[in-house]
């Protein structure tokens, strides 16, 4: 993969900000509404953060299903919310190394 631009890198700083504020408040807050969790799911999946294939594959649910809960067609039952939400927090980090990674490597490359 070719090194970050400038223009790149400012939307990975930018996300970067969104996914360490997201990851905190799945670490802190319960998600016990329908809204909430529809609303984790779009937050995880809307901008292609995590994908689709491999949350389905890791929690045992067919990639149809999970594109119906993000279409707003209906949610994971309720019981495994904990699961869905322990995976989501889980992937967030790894996300959010890499970010980190890519702007300190575009950084240290001196390009402005």
């Amino acid at each position: 993969m070719p090194p970050l631009g400038q223009y790149s890198t400012l939307e990975k700083t930018h996300s970067l900000e969104f996914l360490k504020t997201f990851h905190g408040m799945l670490e802190f807050e319960s998600v016990t509404e329908r809204e909430q969790m529809f609303d984790v799911l779009q937050a995880a999946f809307k901008h292609n953060y995590l994908e689709v294939s491999q949350f389905a594959g890791d929690l045992g649910f067919s990639p149809s299903s999970v594109y119906r809960w993000l279409d707003g067609r209906g949610l994971p039952h309720k019981a495994v919310w904990p699961r869905v939400v322990e995976w989501i927090r889980t992937e967030l980090e790894t996300v959010i190394a890499r970010y980190r990674a890519e702007i300190k490597a575009y950084a240290a490359s001196g390009d402005d």
